[in-house]
């Protein structure tokens, strides 16, 4: 009769570790969505007649929980428009990356962050285009 306590103690306990393990597992995964804030560097493609890649920089200027928005500050120099700016872009995932949208009157972007790569692709004014920046 002892060893059957013991069997059901011990089973209770690995069972109640191996539940642990796995949700500090779970909760491992999830990037602070804070870690969205700083600058980046890196390119952006230009998908016109010809593909143009030009110097693209970002910064990652605020992060509103409450609201679950982030707003950025972009430029690149060689481009028509030199500066920029997204406020309000819509956070839509929070896990092992960070998905968030830019909607406004003329453009349409969608990025995904990894921890250290901001990835994006929209639409502007008149073409297609894709951002690639790793963080400073």
């Amino acid at each position: 009769m002892g060893n059957k306590k013991v069997t059901i103690v011990s089973t209770a306990i690995c069972l109640l570790a191996a539940l642990s393990f796995n949700a500090w597992g779970a909760s491992g995964k999830y990037l602070p969505i804070e870690s969205l804030l700083g600058k980046f560097e890196g390119t952006i493609q230009v998908e016109n007649a010809k593909p143009v890649e030009h110097s693209y920089q970002t910064e990652v200027v605020s992060v509103d929980k409450p609201a679950n928005t982030v707003s950025l500050k972009a430029s690149c120099m060689d481009c028509g428009t030199k500066r920029w700016a997204r406020n309000n872009c819509e956070i839509r995932e929070i896990s092992d990356r960070i998905s968030f949208v830019c909607k406004g009157p003329v453009n349409d972007e969608a990025y995904t962050f990894d921890g250290n790569v901001l990835k994006g692709t929209g639409f502007g004014n008149k073409y297609p285009y894709s951002i690639h920046v790793t963080k400073r």
